[in-house]
Parts: C-alpha cells; sequence; structure tokens
C-alpha cells in the first residue's frame, strides 16, 4: 500500500528510528486519487478536445489515460477496501456523543502512552495537529473520513455520515470526535514518577507544583505509590504543559483548523449545501485562519495555537501558513467560483484574496532570502523550517497559473 517511507541509508540516518519501522494498520492520506480524479475529469472532456496539451492527438492521450485507469483499478480497490478496514472506528455499547452512536473513521498510530501536550497523529501528515487529548478506539478524524469519501466515491451515502457525527451547528465547522478532556486550559505542571504495588512498573503523572508543596504527590490508583518528582537536573523540580479539562468523555473536539474545512479543501460538498457558508465564514475570519499572509493550520483563538508539543519542540501545524492546505483552498474557492448557487460570488472574492495573499507571500520570501520554505508565519510571511523546499510549496506555480484540474 501507497505509504511514506524512509529508502535508504543516508535518509534512515536523519530520521528517528521509532519512525522507520511500518505498521499494516497504519495509513497515509490517499492523495493520489486527486491525481485519479484528475485523469477521469480529463477523460471525460477527451471527445470536446481534438488536440491533447502535449500536441499529440486526443486519441493517443485519451488510450493513455484510459490504459492506466483500467490498469490501476483493482489496485486502487484494493486500496479503499484496506483503508475501510484499518481505518475504521468499530462502534461499542455505550460509546454516544450528543445520544448518536459513534462509528466514522480514524487515523491509526496515536499512542496514549506518549507523554507530551498533545499525542501526535503522524501518520495523517498532520503530525501535532490537536486532536482528542486522549487517544483511543473512540477517535474519528475529519479529515480521514474525507479522504476515504473522495477515494470511495460513494460520497452520498458517506456524506451523511460526515454530517452525522462531525458537524457542529455551534461552531459552525466540521469536527473530530474522541474521548476528549474538553473546557480547560493549559496549566504548568511537575512530572511525578509514580510506581504500581507490585512490580516495577512505573508511570509519569503531571500534578501541580502547588499540590505537591502542600499535599504530597497524588498517584492514580493503578500507579499509587509515589516515588519522586521529576528534577531539572539543576535541583529545581522541571515543569512541563499539560492540558487539564473536565472529566473525559467521548464528544466532538472542537479544534477549529485546516480539519474543520476539510470538505471544503476537498470539494465533497455541492455547491447549494447549508454547511458551505458558515465554512467560508471560518475560513474568511481573522480571528480564525484568515491572515493576510495565507490561512492558518489552527485558529488564532485557540490555545493550542503556537503552543510546542514537548519541551524542545516547535509548533508545527498549530497555526503557521502551509501551502499544500492553502493550494486545496485556492483550488476549492475556484470550484466554487464557477458553479451557479449561494456562495458563487463570494467564492470567487475569495478566492481572488486568498490567492493573491499566498502569491505575495510566497514570491516575496522568494526575493527575500532566495527560497521556497517549508511553512510560513502567520504574523510576518516569513518563511520557516525547510528550505530550500520545492516539494508542496512548489505548488505555488499551480495557483499562479491557476491550474487546479
Amino acid at each position: 500500500m501507497p505509504r511514506e517511507q524512509i529508502l535508504g541509508e543516508a535518509a534512515r540516518r536523519r530520521v528517528p528510528q521509532e519512525f522507520i519501522p511500518q505498521d499494516v494498520t497504519v495509513a497515509n492520506p490517499p492523495s493520489l486519487f486527486l491525481a485519479v480524479r484528475v485523469l477521469l475529469s480529463r477523460s471525460r472532456n477527451d471527445s470536446s478536445h481534438s488536440v491533447s496539451h502535449d500536441g499529440g492527438t486526443a486519441s493517443a492521450a485519451r488510450q493513455r489515460r484510459q490504459y492506466f485507469l483500467l490498469s490501476a483499478t483493482p489496485l486502487l480497490d484494493q486500496w479503499v477496501r484496506w483503508l475501510l478496514a484499518t481505518q475504521r472506528v468499530h462502534m461499542r455499547s455505550g460509546t454516544f456523543v450528543g445520544g448518536a452512536p459513534v462509528g466514522g473513521f480514524q487515523w491509526q498510530g496515536r499512542d496514549p502512552k506518549q507523554d507530551i501536550l498533545n499525542p501526535n497523529t503522524m501518520a495523517s501528515g498532520l503530525d501535532d495537529y490537536p486532536r482528542a487529548s486522549h487517544p483511543s478506539e473512540h477517535d474519528a478524524h475529519v479529515d480521514g473520513l474525507c479522504w476515504l469519501i473522495l477515494a470511495c466515491q460513494i460520497a452520498q451515502e458517506l456524506l451523511a455520515q460526515l454530517d452525522y457525527l462531525h458537524w457542529s451547528t455551534t461552531a459552525g465547522a466540521y469536527l473530530d470526535v474522541g474521548l476528549h478532556s474538553a473546557q480547560g486550559n493549559i496549566q504548568q505542571q511537575v512530572s511525578v514518577i509514580c510506581r504500581a504495588k507490585q512490580g516495577h512498573a512505573t508511570k509519569l503523572v503531571g500534578m501541580a507544583a502547588e499540590q505537591i508543596y502542600k499535599q504530597g504527590p497524588s498517584c492514580p490508583p493503578d500507579f499509587p505509590v509515589p516515588v519522586r518528582p521529576v528534577t531539572d537536573g539543576r535541583g529545581a523540580l522541571e515543569t512541563r504543559e499539560r492540558w487539564v479539562g473536565e472529566p473525559l468523555k467521548v464528544q466532538q473536539v472542537e479544534r477549529l483548523g485546516y480539519v474543520s474545512i476539510f470538505p471544503l479543501l476537498l470539494r465533497l460538498l455541492p455547491p447549494d449545501s447549508p454547511r458551505l457558508p458558515p465554512l467560508l465564514d471560518l475560513l474568511a475570519d481573522p480571528t480564525h485562519l484568515w491572515s493576510e499572509y495565507g490561512l492558518r493550520s489552527l485558529s488564532k483563538s485557540d490555545p493550542f495555537y503556537l503552543k510546542a508539543n514537548n519541551p524542545g519542540d516547535q509548533p508545527y501545524w498549530r497555526g503557521y501558513i502551509w501551502i499544500n492546505i492553502n493550494f486545496l483552498a485556492c483550488a476549492a474557492l475556484h470550484h466554487y467560483s464557477k458553479q451557479s448557487g449561494p456562495i458563487q460570488e463570494r467564492s470567487a472574492d475569495l478566492y481572488a484574496n486568498l490567492r493573491g495573499n499566498i502569491l505575495t507571500t510566497v514570491l516575496g520570501e522568494f526575493q527575500r532570502t532566495g527560497y521556497f520554505w517549508e511553512q510560513y508565519d502567520d504574523a510576518t510571511g516569513h518563511g520557516r523550517r525547510g528550505h530550500p523546499f520545492t516539494g508542496w510549496t512548489a505548488t505555488v506555480l499551480n495557483i499562479i497559473t491557476e491550474q487546479y484540474e
């Protein structure tokens, strides 16, 4: 199955050992289907063009496309069946959100034992985008379901589930579902080593420093024996940020960001969908996603905005601008601007403004630094992290030429 793989000795030396092994249940976004959709669209349009873009006859181009699609169909079908089997959230008795039983799809591979601010979801490609606070079998991810809708080509059946499980009328957006602690805040806590009654198994537990000084450490029932607080090597207690919220329950995860607008990004919604106006409101809101340099990956109003997931880490998908997602947003707005419906005019205006912002950011930084960058700062427009980065940032050429199909 198509997976991100670390091939070759030079590549392996650059990647931490824990990221190299493959797991047969962990999937990456099936983005190849974006290219397949383009091929299908071109095949449908072949009959109305006499000459292909490369100067050959339309008949030869059509034959190449048809040969590929026919040859690839069994493999694509196998891929979709594997995705449906491995990424599905199986309903369990007593698992409900708002009175509705939970099903859906999730990215596999999140580690509930990962002692960081919010466990990573590496398989999704949006590594540290904040998901449910406690990874579990209850997780259901908006973008995972969207990729499956696209891949399955059974949008009508799955779109019903998309709204049923993930739509939030209050937020006006699509939200993940999972075993989640909401209505909380990020606090500085001390890590305390707690031990089981029998054996040597230990667990790191976060506690407020004030509680330790006044009452002593309080360990959980499964690891009830306090061993010692973790120190920073200089005699002081080591602290780290942790999310502290209400009691856990299976519920929607109200994080507004790229994931919230995925049905729009992948053009899964018809132009007259009542979900599109509030999604455009979210996209265009400067307190959430809109900035003069492009769309932020996470709402500026979110408590996880620009928060590192672990001491020494840098925030990754927590506010900074990514050109691959902005490319999808431009493509979607361009698409809806050509469709008759209630959002046609607004889509056109947003498209023109977003396209202008992205071009100013990427080309301006190229002129200033001589590089394309992995991501861009939403406050300054300056390039960040990897450079030169001519991977998905090179889709700026598609945005310049308005080639989205």
